[in-house]
Parts: C-alpha cells; sequence; structure tokens
C-alpha cells in the first residue's frame, strides 16, 4: 500500500464524505418509488439493481476508510473523529442495504399471496360459470330449445347412438333427441338411418308446434335423402306443418305428392282423408 500524505488524507476523507451524501440521498429517493405497489416487477427489477450498486459501493468505501485509517491513526483526534463518523455512514449504508433486502422480499411474498388470490378467486368463477351453465343447459332441455351435447352424452355405438335419440323423442326430450340426431347425421351421413335421423329432427320441431323450423329440417330430407324410406312420412308431415302456418296450397301440394309418388305407401288412406280436410278449411285458415 501506498503512504499518503496528511492533506491527501484530509481531501481523500472528505470527498468520501460527500459520495456519502450522495449516495445516502439516492437510496431516500429510490425509496420514494417502492411507494406504488401496482409496479410490482419493475420495483423487483430496481430493487436489484440499486442493491448491486449500493453493496459495491458499501465494499469501495470500506476499502477506503482501510486505507483512510492506517493515515489518520498517524494524525490527529479530530482526524480520528472524521474516521469515526465515516466508519457510522458505512453503517447506515450497511441498513439501508438490509432494509432493501427486507422490502423485497416481502414484495415478493405478497406478490406470491396476491396470485394464490388472484388464483383461488378465478377458480370460484370459474366453477360458478360452470354451475350456471348446467343449469341453463337442465332449462333449455326442459323447454325443448336445441343445446349442445356434451362427447359424454353421446354413445359411440353407431346402433346404440340411434337408438338414444329415438327414445329421447319418444319421452319427448325434444332437444336431446335432436342434438343426437344431428350429430348422428354428422357422424354417419350415408348410413341407412341418416334420413330417419333427420326425420326425427324434423318431427321433434312439429311435436313442438314450430312447423317453420320444422319445414326446413323436412326440406333437407327432399334435399339429400329423396331416395329413403321416410320421404312419405316427411311430405304428411310437411302438409301438417304447412297447415300450422296457413299455406293451405302446399300443404296440398304435399298430400298430392304423396299420393301420387307413393300409392302404396301404407299412409296413402290417411292422406287422401287430409287432403279432403285441407281442401275443405275456410279462407280464414288459409293465406291464399
Amino acid at each position: 500500500m501506498y503512504p499518503l500524505s496528511e492533506k491527501s488524507a484530509r481531501r481523500g476523507v472528505s470527498g468520501l464524505a460527500g459520495t456519502c451524501a450522495l449516495l445516502l440521498m439516492s437510496v431516500a429517493l429510490q425509496g420514494c418509488l417502492w411507494t406504488k405497489r401496482s409496479e410490482t416487477a419493475a420495483m423487483q427489477e430496481r430493487l436489484g439493481s440499486i442493491e448491486e450498486r449500493m453493496e459495491a459501493q458499501a465494499a469501495e468505501l470500506a476499502r477506503l476508510l482501510e486505507v483512510a485509517n492506517v493515515v489518520l491513526l498517524r494524525n490527529s483526534a479530530d482526524q480520528g473523529a472524521l474516521l469515526q463518523q465515516l466508519q457510522d455512514q458505512l453503517g447506515q449504508l450497511e441498513g439501508q442495504i438490509a432494509e432493501t433486502r427486507h422490502l423485497a422480499e416481502t414484495m415478493q411474498r405478497d406478490e406470491i399471496d396476491q396470485r394464490r388470490e388472484i388464483a383461488e378467486q378465478r377458480e370460484q368463477m370459474d366453477e360458478q360459470h360452470r354451475q350456471i351453465e348446467r343449469r341453463l343447459d337442465q332449462i333449455a332441455r326442459a323447454a325443448g330449445m336445441d343445446v349442445v351435447l356434451q362427447p359424454s352424452e353421446i354413445p359411440r355405438d353407431r346402433a346404440a347412438h340411434f337408438e338414444a335419440g329415438s327414445q329421447a323423442l319418444r319421452v319427448g326430450s325434444h332437444s336431446y333427441a335432436r342434438a343426437l340426431f344431428r350429430e348422428y347425421v354428422v357422424r354417419y351421413p350415408t348410413d341407412d338411418l341418416a334420413d330417419d335421423a333427420q326425420y326425427g329432427i324434423g318431427s321433434s320441431y312439429l311435436q313442438q308446434r314450430q312447423p317453420a323450423a320444422a319445414l326446413g329440417e323436412f326440406r333437407r330430407i327432399l334435399g339429400a335423402y329423396r331416395d329413403g324410406d321416410v320421404v312419405d312420412k316427411t311430405l304428411m308431415d310437411m302438409a301438417e306443418a304447412f297447415v300450422q302456418v296457413r299455406a293451405c296450397a302446399d300443404a296440398r301440394a304435399s298430400l298430392e305428392a304423396l299420393i301420387q309418388a307413393y300409392p302404396s305407401s301404407p299412409l296413402i288412406t290417411r292422406a287422401r282423408n287430409r287432403l279432403r280436410e285441407v281442401t275443405r278449411l275456410p279462407a280464414r285458415s288459409c293465406q291464399e
């Protein structure tokens, strides 16, 4: 270590005192910024940077104190007092470092607690949402509104799938029946029972007195399954739907098409009788 003159020592010690004052002022200013709890992530980054700088400065201050101590031991008691002042400032700086670390750890714990609380609240909200969806689904099914099936509600076996839709239609669970039949048509569009499934959809609407929706589904049969074995039933039910919407001419056309195209159908007698009834409907029952 190189020896220092008394004047150099005084100048060095005075410079150290100024450096410490500036450093403590910087720490105080940084402390004001930490009060903004909403900027947790940015604050943690700044805390780490400040801590590194403070530790480096503290190490440098300690080194200079060691140098100054060698010089001041050979000088007056006033210089010894100045050394004590610097040592006190070093202690304050170390206290600031400890406080900074404590604040950083507290903020980290608070952030972890906040994240845990947010996660718990989110899970509670998700569960409430699931309960509401289940309840709405129950209400929709009870009211006969269209619903979306869960994968677990759809039988994997083709025959079981069609039977589930048929059973639902028989017991009046129209929305469930439609959902099953729609999925059946999607999964097995070329199956022999695909047209029956499509007919089940239209029939369920007709049973609920929703003739317009029923007509839309029945027309799909005439377009995609004209060679199927449910066309005669489809024409018969279309006539009923047309009567409900007061389209008597269309009802008569459907019945006449059934009678002409399917003379051996088991519905032929019923179709002829219904045609006579529709022809005699009063004008107020039709929109001609």
